[in-house]
C-alpha cells in the first residue's frame, strides 16, 4: 500500500548528520525526502544523531521537520523515537545505517533494543544499509570488533520489515543473513550536488577536468596516478584542472600537485552544492580513484553522471583496469588506448550513456519510487 493511498503521509528518517553538516548520508536523506514529498506528498521528520552546535538543520529542511538529539545516547534516541507515536498511529522509520556513524567504536549495541521497542508498539522499520560492518584480518583491531558489528547488523536486519542497499556485495550478504525473508532492494544512490534536466553537449562545455570528492580519495589520486592525470590533460587539451572538496591537510600534497600540474590547476575547496553543479555542467571530464564494482554507492560517480560528465576511473590498490568498464564509465587505460581521432567521440558516447543511466536508475525520483514501494508495503 502506498502512502498516497491510505497510509499516513509521514516518514521518520534517522540519519547520522544533516545539512549543513556534511557526511553524505544526511544530504542523501534530505534529497530522498524531497523526492518523496514531490512524488507522493510524504513529509519526513529527520531525527539527527549528531550535529555541530552552530548548525541549523531546520533552516534547510524546508517542508520537513528535524530533531537534533540533545546528546548522543540510547535514552535520547529512544525518547525521540517514542515521541513519534504522538504524530502517527503507525509510524514508518527509515534508518540510514553505518555502524561508525552512531558509535565511535562502530558498536551501536543499543540500536537493536530501541528498534525492538519501536516495533513492539506497531512501528514499521526499513533499514538502508549504506555499510554493513568492518572487515579485517586476525589479529588486528578491525577484526576484533568486526564480529560484534556483524552481530549488531544481523540484529537490525532481523528487526527490519524491509532492507535496502546500494552495493551488490552487501545485497548478497543481506540475502545470506535474511532469516525472516524480508523484502530486499538494491538501488544506486543519487547525486547530492544536483541533477541536470537536460544534457549539455560537449561542444558547449569548457575544457575542464574535475577532481571531486573526499580529501582522502583525491589525495590517493594525486599520490598514485599523477602521471596518468598529466597524460589525460595532454590528450584532452585541458585548460583547467578543478580540485573540488574539503581540504584536511592542504600543505604538502596540494602544493606538490600544483607544482606538477601548473597554473591550470585551480583549488576550489569546499563549495555549495549549487556551485559544484554549475561547475560540473560546464566540465569536459571527471576523474576518480574508485573501485568500479562499488560505483553504484559512489556519490562522486553519481554527480558526474547526473551532469553528463564522462567518468574516468583510475584503479585503487589491488585493482587493474585494462580496457572498457561499461558504456557509462571509462577506465583511464581505455582512454589512453583510444586513438586521438576517436577520443572525443568516445567521451560524447560515455557522457550520453552515463546521463541516460542516471536518469533511469540513479536520479532521486527513480530511487524514491523504488524505496516508497517498500515503506508502506
Amino acid at each position: 500500500m502506498k502512502a498516497s493511498e491510505h497510509a499516513p503521509k509521514h516518514l521518520i528518517q534517522v540519519t547520522p548528520q544533516f545539512p549543513p553538516d556534511v557526511d553524505g548520508l544526511g544530504e542523501f536523506a534530505l534529497h530522498l525526502g524531497n523526492a518523496l514529498l514531490k512524488q507522493s506528498g510524504i513529509v519526513s521528520k529527520f531525527i539527527v544523531w549528531r550535529s555541530a552546535q552552530d548548525s541549523n538543520p531546520s533552516a534547510i529542511a524546508g517542508s520537513h521537520s528535524t530533531e537534533r538529539l540533545r546528546e548522543q545516547s540510547r535514552d535520547a534516541f529512544n525518547q525521540a523515537i517514542e515521541a513519534c507515536f504522538h504524530d502517527s498511529t503507525a509510524p514508518v522509520l527509515l534508518l540510514h545505517y553505518t555502524s561508525y556513524s552512531y558509535s565511535k567504536e562502530g558498536l551501536p549495541w543499543w540500536l537493536p533494543e530501541v528498534l525492538h521497542r519501536f516495533k513492539a508498539r506497531g512501528g514499521r522499520v526499513v533499514c538502508f544499509f549504506h555499510e554493513l560492518y568492518a572487515k579485517g584480518r586476525f589479529p588486528n583491531k578491525t577484526w576484533m570488533g568486526s564480529w560484534l558489528q556483524k552481530r549488531i547488523f544481523r540484529q537490525i536486519l532481523a528487526l527490519s520489515d524491509a532492507a535496502i542497499t546500494s552495493n551488490e556485495g552487501y545485497l548478497e550478504e543481506l540475502r545470506s543473513n535474511n532469516a525472516k525473508n524480508c523484502p530486499l532492494l538494491l538501488t544506486a544512490i543519487g547525486s547530492n550536488v544536483g541533477e541536470l534536466n537536460a544534457l549539455v553537449p560537449r561542444a558547449k562545455r569548457s575544457r575542464r577536468l574535475v577532481i571531486f570528492g573526499l580529501w582522502i580519495t583525491r589525495l590517493r589520486l594525486y599520490e598514485r596516478h599523477m602521471d596518468g592525470i598529466k597524460k589525460l590533460v595532454e590528450l584532452l587539451q585541458i585548460d583547467e584542472i578543478a580540485d573540488v572538496g574539503n581540504i584536511d591537510d592542504p600543505a604538502p600534497m596540494l602544493k606538490q600537485a600544483k607544482s606538477e600540474l601548473g597554473e591550470r590547476m585551480k583549488i576550489y575547496g569546499r563549495l555549495p552544492a549549487s556551485t559544484i553543479s554549475a561547475l560540473l555542467a560546464d566540465s569536459m571530464v571527471g576523474v576518480a580513484n574508485y573501485n568500479y564494482s562499488l560505483r553504484s554507492k559512489s556519490g562522486v560517480v553519481a554527480a558526474y553522471q547526473a551532469h553528463g560528465v564522462p567518468c574516468v576511473l583510475f584503479p585503487p590498490i589491488g585493482e587493474i583496469y585494462t580496457g572498457q568498464l561499461s558504456d557509462e564509465c571509462l577506465s583511464a587505460a581505455q582512454v589512453f588506448a583510444t586513438q586521438q581521432s576517436n577520443l572525443f567521440e568516445l567521451l560524447e558516447r560515455t557522457s550520453e550513456a552515463g546521463f541516460d543511466d542516471y536518469q533511469k536508475n540513479r536520479s532521486f525520483d527513480a530511487v524514491a519510487k523504488k524505496i516508497e514501494s517498500l515503506l508502506w508495503e
